[in-house]
């Protein structure tokens, strides 16, 4: 069991350790840096959640990301999305025939940003 004991400890102490190594990585990074100024943290994580939901072949709606109360309140979620989108790393459109539905999609800048941040993990593992 000592044994086991040592090793969950190597193993955290490489986690915990890879993951700050991750956190400064990304803190250098210039595009981070340039959302960061835009972006307040609740709009960094609506962009998350419609990162995750593209990535599920999911595309969220406007509605949809207006009832993630977990992130805030609706009128709250609205305006981040308008500055998510004022900074072009989402767009909303139509895709069927009713136009009363808007789609959330990932532009290329989020693709570029998402991609910065896989980089910077991957980075900060091979430390």
């Amino acid at each position: 069991i000592i044994n086991c004991i040592s090793i969950f400890q190597r193993y955290w102490s490489f986690m915990k350790n890879s993951y700050l190594r991750f956190l400064r990585i990304v803190s250098a990074l210039e595009i981070d840096a340039r959302y960061k100024k835009e972006l307040c943290n609740t709009a960094l994580q609506l962009l998350n959640e419609i990162a995750i939901k593209d990535h599920d072949s999911e595309p969220l709606t406007v509605s949809q990301a207006m009832d993630l109360a977990v992130i805030g309140s609706p009128a709250n979620l609205h305006r981040k999305l308008q500055d998510l989108h004022r900074v072009g790393l989402v767009s909303i459109e139509s895709k069927d025939k009713d136009r009363r539905v808007k789609y959330i999609t990932l532009t290329k800048d989020a693709l570029d940003y998402f991609k910065s941040q896989s980089d910077a993990m991957l980075k900060a593992l091979k430390t």
